[in-house]
Protein backbone atom coordinates (compact mmCIF):
# COMPACT_ATOMS: atom_id res chain seq x y z
CA UNK A 1 0.00 0.00 0.00
CA UNK A 2 2.91 2.31 0.65
CA UNK A 3 4.42 1.50 -2.75
CA UNK A 4 1.09 2.30 -4.45
CA UNK A 5 0.91 5.62 -2.64
CA UNK A 6 4.50 6.47 -3.62
CA UNK A 7 3.81 5.53 -7.23
CA UNK A 8 0.70 7.72 -7.24
CA UNK A 9 2.68 10.67 -5.88
CA UNK A 10 5.47 10.18 -8.40
CA UNK A 11 3.21 9.83 -11.50
CA UNK A 12 3.53 12.95 -13.63
CA UNK A 13 0.51 15.26 -14.02
CA UNK A 14 -0.03 16.37 -17.63
CA UNK A 15 0.60 20.08 -17.99
CA UNK A 16 -1.24 22.61 -20.16
CA UNK A 17 1.69 22.62 -22.58
CA UNK A 18 1.29 18.86 -23.04
CA UNK A 19 -2.49 19.12 -23.63
CA UNK A 20 -2.35 21.94 -26.21
CA UNK A 21 -0.40 19.92 -28.84
CA UNK A 22 -2.86 17.03 -28.38
CA UNK A 23 -5.77 19.37 -29.11
CA UNK A 24 -3.93 20.80 -32.07
CA UNK A 25 -3.28 17.32 -33.43
CA UNK A 26 -6.96 16.47 -32.86
CA UNK A 27 -8.11 19.56 -34.80
CA UNK A 28 -5.67 18.77 -37.59
CA UNK A 29 -6.92 15.19 -37.70
CA UNK A 30 -10.57 16.34 -37.95
CA UNK A 31 -9.68 18.77 -40.71
CA UNK A 32 -7.82 16.05 -42.58
CA UNK A 33 -10.74 13.66 -42.14
CA UNK A 34 -13.17 16.28 -43.47
CA UNK A 35 -11.03 16.96 -46.52
CA UNK A 36 -10.50 13.26 -47.10
CA UNK A 37 -14.19 12.48 -46.80
CA UNK A 38 -15.07 15.33 -49.16
CA UNK A 39 -12.60 14.02 -51.71
CA UNK A 40 -13.75 10.41 -51.44
CA UNK A 41 -17.37 11.50 -51.88
CA UNK A 42 -16.68 14.39 -54.21
CA UNK A 43 -19.67 13.57 -56.38
CA UNK A 44 -21.98 13.76 -53.39
CA UNK A 45 -20.43 17.08 -52.33
CA UNK A 46 -20.72 18.38 -55.90
CA UNK A 47 -24.35 17.27 -56.12
CA UNK A 48 -25.34 18.99 -52.86
CA UNK A 49 -23.47 22.14 -53.89
CA UNK A 50 -25.25 22.22 -57.26
CA UNK A 51 -28.60 21.73 -55.52
CA UNK A 52 -27.86 24.59 -53.14
CA UNK A 53 -26.88 26.87 -56.01
CA UNK A 54 -30.05 25.82 -57.83
CA UNK A 55 -32.11 26.81 -54.81
CA UNK A 56 -30.26 30.12 -54.77
CA UNK A 57 -31.12 30.68 -58.43
CA UNK A 58 -34.76 29.82 -57.70
CA UNK A 59 -34.78 32.35 -54.86
CA UNK A 60 -33.35 35.03 -57.16
CA UNK A 61 -36.07 34.31 -59.72
CA UNK A 62 -38.94 34.15 -57.22
CA UNK A 63 -37.96 36.99 -54.85
CA UNK A 64 -39.54 40.34 -55.78
CA UNK A 65 -37.10 42.73 -57.41
CA UNK A 66 -36.58 46.12 -55.80
CA UNK A 67 -35.22 49.15 -57.60
CA UNK A 68 -33.42 52.07 -56.00
CA UNK A 69 -34.10 55.70 -56.87
CA UNK A 70 -31.65 58.47 -55.98
CA UNK A 71 -31.93 62.22 -55.63
CA UNK A 72 -28.91 64.47 -55.10
CA UNK A 73 -29.66 67.64 -53.13
CA UNK A 74 -27.79 70.42 -51.34
CA UNK A 75 -28.70 73.50 -49.26
CA UNK A 76 -29.87 76.44 -51.34
CA UNK A 77 -27.83 79.64 -51.35
CA UNK A 78 -30.85 81.48 -49.94
CA UNK A 79 -31.12 79.10 -46.96
CA UNK A 80 -27.40 79.47 -46.22
CA UNK A 81 -27.66 83.26 -46.35
CA UNK A 82 -30.76 83.10 -44.22
CA UNK A 83 -29.07 80.88 -41.63
CA UNK A 84 -26.18 83.34 -41.38
CA UNK A 85 -28.62 86.22 -41.10
CA UNK A 86 -30.58 84.53 -38.32
CA UNK A 87 -27.40 83.64 -36.40
CA UNK A 88 -26.19 87.23 -36.61
CA UNK A 89 -29.54 88.74 -35.71
CA UNK A 90 -29.85 90.10 -32.20
CA UNK A 91 -26.12 90.46 -31.59
CA UNK A 92 -26.47 93.48 -29.30
CA UNK A 93 -27.29 93.32 -25.61
CA UNK A 94 -30.66 94.99 -26.15
CA UNK A 95 -31.56 92.62 -28.97
CA UNK A 96 -30.87 89.61 -26.75
CA UNK A 97 -34.17 90.33 -25.04
CA UNK A 98 -35.83 89.49 -28.38
CA UNK A 99 -34.19 86.07 -28.73
CA UNK A 100 -37.51 84.35 -29.35
CA UNK A 101 -38.16 86.79 -32.18
CA UNK A 102 -34.79 86.74 -33.87
CA UNK A 103 -34.92 82.92 -34.06
CA UNK A 104 -31.26 82.63 -33.11
CA UNK A 105 -30.99 78.82 -33.33
CA UNK A 106 -28.13 76.47 -34.10
CA UNK A 107 -30.14 74.15 -36.33
CA UNK A 108 -30.05 75.05 -40.04
CA UNK A 109 -32.96 75.10 -42.44
CA UNK A 110 -31.43 72.15 -44.28
CA UNK A 111 -31.46 70.21 -40.98
CA UNK A 112 -35.14 71.03 -40.60
CA UNK A 113 -35.71 69.83 -44.15
CA UNK A 114 -33.94 66.53 -43.41
CA UNK A 115 -36.22 65.90 -40.42
CA UNK A 116 -39.29 66.97 -42.35
CA UNK A 117 -38.66 64.24 -44.94
CA UNK A 118 -39.68 61.50 -42.49
CA UNK A 119 -42.19 63.40 -40.36
CA UNK A 120 -45.77 62.31 -39.75
CA UNK A 121 -47.06 65.33 -41.71
CA UNK A 122 -45.04 64.27 -44.76
CA UNK A 123 -46.24 60.67 -44.44
CA UNK A 124 -49.84 61.87 -44.21
CA UNK A 125 -49.37 63.93 -47.39
CA UNK A 126 -47.97 60.89 -49.23
CA UNK A 127 -51.05 58.88 -48.26
CA UNK A 128 -53.18 61.29 -50.30
CA UNK A 129 -51.63 59.91 -53.49
CA UNK A 130 -53.71 56.83 -54.24
CA UNK A 131 -51.75 53.59 -54.34
CA UNK A 132 -48.36 55.20 -53.73
CA UNK A 133 -47.84 54.05 -50.14
CA UNK A 134 -49.22 50.56 -50.85
CA UNK A 135 -46.86 50.12 -53.79
CA UNK A 136 -43.92 51.58 -51.86
CA UNK A 137 -44.48 49.26 -48.89
CA UNK A 138 -45.30 46.30 -51.19
CA UNK A 139 -48.83 45.76 -49.85
CA UNK A 140 -51.94 44.19 -51.30
CA UNK A 141 -55.57 44.66 -50.36
CA UNK A 142 -57.38 41.69 -48.80
CA UNK A 143 -60.92 42.26 -50.02
CA UNK A 144 -62.32 39.49 -47.81
CA UNK A 145 -60.84 40.76 -44.55
CA UNK A 146 -60.87 44.43 -45.60
CA UNK A 147 -57.28 45.37 -44.74
CA UNK A 148 -53.82 45.74 -46.26
CA UNK A 149 -51.31 42.92 -45.95
CA UNK A 150 -47.78 42.24 -47.19
CA UNK A 151 -47.54 41.01 -50.77
CA UNK A 152 -45.31 38.08 -49.86
CA UNK A 153 -45.41 34.29 -50.10
CA UNK A 154 -45.16 34.22 -46.29
CA UNK A 155 -48.54 35.95 -45.90
CA UNK A 156 -50.64 32.85 -46.81
CA UNK A 157 -48.45 30.76 -44.50
CA UNK A 158 -49.05 33.16 -41.60
CA UNK A 159 -52.78 33.22 -42.37
CA UNK A 160 -52.87 29.39 -42.42
CA UNK A 161 -51.48 29.26 -38.88
CA UNK A 162 -53.91 31.92 -37.71
CA UNK A 163 -51.33 34.70 -37.39
CA UNK A 164 -52.26 38.32 -37.93
CA UNK A 165 -51.39 39.53 -41.45
CA UNK A 166 -52.79 43.05 -41.10
CA UNK A 167 -50.27 45.82 -41.88
CA UNK A 168 -50.59 49.23 -40.24
CA UNK A 169 -50.84 51.97 -42.87
CA UNK A 170 -51.45 54.93 -40.57
CA UNK A 171 -49.42 58.12 -40.98
CA UNK A 172 -47.31 57.16 -37.96
CA UNK A 173 -46.54 53.74 -39.47
CA UNK A 174 -45.66 55.27 -42.85
CA UNK A 175 -43.38 57.82 -41.14
CA UNK A 176 -41.62 54.99 -39.32
CA UNK A 177 -41.25 53.13 -42.62
CA UNK A 178 -39.64 56.22 -44.17
CA UNK A 179 -37.25 56.60 -41.23
CA UNK A 180 -36.07 53.02 -41.75
CA UNK A 181 -35.93 52.96 -45.54
CA UNK A 182 -35.09 56.49 -46.69
CA UNK A 183 -31.32 56.74 -46.75
CA UNK A 184 -29.71 60.19 -46.40
CA UNK A 185 -26.01 59.97 -47.23
CA UNK A 186 -24.00 63.12 -46.53
CA UNK A 187 -20.91 63.72 -48.64
CA UNK A 188 -17.79 64.17 -46.49
CA UNK A 189 -16.18 66.94 -48.55
CA UNK A 190 -19.21 68.94 -49.66
CA UNK A 191 -22.72 69.91 -48.51
CA UNK A 192 -24.21 67.47 -51.02
CA UNK A 193 -26.62 64.83 -49.70
CA UNK A 194 -27.88 61.82 -51.65
CA UNK A 195 -31.37 60.58 -50.89
CA UNK A 196 -32.11 56.98 -51.88
CA UNK A 197 -35.22 54.85 -51.62
CA UNK A 198 -36.09 51.45 -53.06
CA UNK A 199 -39.39 49.89 -54.12
CA UNK A 200 -40.63 47.02 -56.27
CA UNK A 201 -41.77 49.60 -58.83
CA UNK A 202 -38.95 51.82 -60.07
CA UNK A 203 -41.35 54.62 -61.02
CA UNK A 204 -42.89 54.58 -57.54
CA UNK A 205 -39.48 55.02 -55.94
CA UNK A 206 -38.67 57.90 -58.28
CA UNK A 207 -42.03 59.65 -57.77
CA UNK A 208 -41.84 59.24 -54.00
CA UNK A 209 -38.45 60.95 -53.81
CA UNK A 210 -39.82 63.83 -55.89
CA UNK A 211 -42.85 64.18 -53.62
CA UNK A 212 -40.75 64.01 -50.47
CA UNK A 213 -38.41 66.74 -51.67
CA UNK A 214 -41.15 69.05 -52.95
CA UNK A 215 -43.49 68.69 -49.98
CA UNK A 216 -40.79 68.97 -47.31
CA UNK A 217 -39.26 72.06 -48.90
CA UNK A 218 -42.67 73.74 -49.31
CA UNK A 219 -43.56 72.88 -45.72
CA UNK A 220 -40.40 74.52 -44.38
CA UNK A 221 -40.85 77.52 -46.67
CA UNK A 222 -44.45 78.12 -45.57
CA UNK A 223 -43.59 77.74 -41.89
CA UNK A 224 -40.68 80.20 -42.09
CA UNK A 225 -42.74 82.68 -44.14
CA UNK A 226 -45.61 82.66 -41.65
CA UNK A 227 -43.24 82.82 -38.69
CA UNK A 228 -41.36 85.76 -40.21
CA UNK A 229 -44.59 87.61 -40.97
CA UNK A 230 -45.71 87.22 -37.34
CA UNK A 231 -42.37 88.49 -36.06
CA UNK A 232 -42.44 91.43 -38.43
CA UNK A 233 -45.93 92.48 -37.38
CA UNK A 234 -45.01 92.21 -33.71
CA UNK A 235 -41.82 94.26 -34.13
CA UNK A 236 -43.66 96.94 -36.06
CA UNK A 237 -46.29 97.26 -33.32
CA UNK A 238 -43.57 97.34 -30.69
CA UNK A 239 -41.73 100.10 -32.56
CA UNK A 240 -44.74 102.37 -32.35
CA UNK A 241 -44.74 102.26 -28.54
CA UNK A 242 -40.98 102.55 -27.91
CA UNK A 243 -39.44 106.02 -27.35
CA UNK A 244 -35.91 105.13 -26.20
CA UNK A 245 -33.61 105.67 -29.17
CA UNK A 246 -31.39 102.61 -28.56
CA UNK A 247 -34.40 100.34 -28.41
CA UNK A 248 -35.86 101.92 -31.54
CA UNK A 249 -32.64 101.39 -33.48
CA UNK A 250 -32.51 97.75 -32.36
CA UNK A 251 -36.12 97.20 -33.38
CA UNK A 252 -35.52 98.84 -36.73
CA UNK A 253 -32.52 96.54 -37.30
CA UNK A 254 -34.62 93.49 -36.44
CA UNK A 255 -37.40 94.65 -38.75
CA UNK A 256 -34.90 95.01 -41.58
CA UNK A 257 -33.64 91.48 -40.87
CA UNK A 258 -37.17 90.08 -41.10
CA UNK A 259 -37.76 91.93 -44.36
CA UNK A 260 -34.54 90.47 -45.76
CA UNK A 261 -35.77 87.01 -44.81
CA UNK A 262 -39.03 87.60 -46.68
CA UNK A 263 -37.06 88.74 -49.72
CA UNK A 264 -35.03 85.52 -49.68
CA UNK A 265 -38.20 83.37 -49.69
CA UNK A 266 -39.12 83.01 -53.36
CA UNK A 267 -42.50 81.31 -54.04
CA UNK A 268 -41.39 79.43 -57.16
CA UNK A 269 -37.87 78.46 -56.05
CA UNK A 270 -36.67 75.82 -53.57
CA UNK A 271 -36.05 77.24 -50.13
CA UNK A 272 -34.12 74.78 -47.95
CA UNK A 273 -32.83 72.16 -50.39
CA UNK A 274 -32.39 72.21 -54.14
CA UNK A 275 -32.12 69.16 -56.38
CA UNK A 276 -29.00 69.09 -58.52
CA UNK A 277 -30.75 66.79 -60.99
CA UNK A 278 -34.14 65.04 -61.28
CA UNK A 279 -34.59 61.76 -59.37
CA UNK A 280 -33.04 58.83 -61.23
CA UNK A 281 -33.49 55.09 -60.96
CA UNK A 282 -30.61 52.63 -61.11
CA UNK A 283 -30.92 50.45 -64.21
CA UNK A 284 -30.25 47.18 -62.40
CA UNK A 285 -32.37 45.99 -59.45
CA UNK A 286 -30.63 46.29 -56.09
CA UNK A 287 -32.53 43.39 -54.56
CA UNK A 288 -32.22 40.44 -54.60
CA UNK A 289 -28.43 40.61 -54.80
CA UNK A 290 -27.65 37.80 -57.22
CA UNK A 291 -23.90 37.50 -56.69
CA UNK A 292 -24.18 37.46 -52.89
CA UNK A 293 -27.05 34.96 -52.85
CA UNK A 294 -25.30 32.55 -55.23
CA UNK A 295 -22.01 32.83 -53.37
CA UNK A 296 -23.67 32.09 -50.02
CA UNK A 297 -25.66 29.22 -51.56
CA UNK A 298 -22.52 27.68 -53.07
CA UNK A 299 -20.58 27.97 -49.81
CA UNK A 300 -23.46 26.53 -47.80
CA UNK A 301 -23.80 23.63 -50.25
CA UNK A 302 -20.08 22.91 -50.01
CA UNK A 303 -20.20 22.89 -46.20
CA UNK A 304 -23.29 20.67 -46.08
CA UNK A 305 -21.84 18.31 -48.68
CA UNK A 306 -18.61 17.95 -46.72
CA UNK A 307 -20.56 17.34 -43.50
CA UNK A 308 -22.69 14.60 -45.05
CA UNK A 309 -19.62 12.97 -46.58
CA UNK A 310 -17.89 12.98 -43.19
CA UNK A 311 -20.96 11.52 -41.46
CA UNK A 312 -21.18 8.83 -44.14
CA UNK A 313 -17.57 7.78 -43.53
CA UNK A 314 -18.09 7.73 -39.76
CA UNK A 315 -21.17 5.56 -40.13
CA UNK A 316 -19.33 3.05 -42.33
CA UNK A 317 -16.46 2.85 -39.87
CA UNK A 318 -18.83 2.37 -36.97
Amino acid sequence: MTLASDHHRLSPVPSTADIAPDRQRTNETIAQDLIGSAWRHKWLVAFITVVAIGLGVAWVLVAPKRYTARLVIMPTEASQQLSDLVRNAGASVIANSFTSLTGNEQITYFDRFSKQLTSVNTASALKEHAGLIESLMNLRWNDQKRFWEADSFLTPVKAYFGLDTDVDTSAQAVAEFLRKNLNQEQDRDSPITTLSLDATDAEVARRTLGYLHQYSDDRIKQAIYQQTQNKLEYLQRRLQSVTVNDYRQTLIGLILDQEKILMLIQPNLPFAAEALEPPEVLSEPTSPRKARILAVAGLLGLVLGTFFAYRLDRRRRG
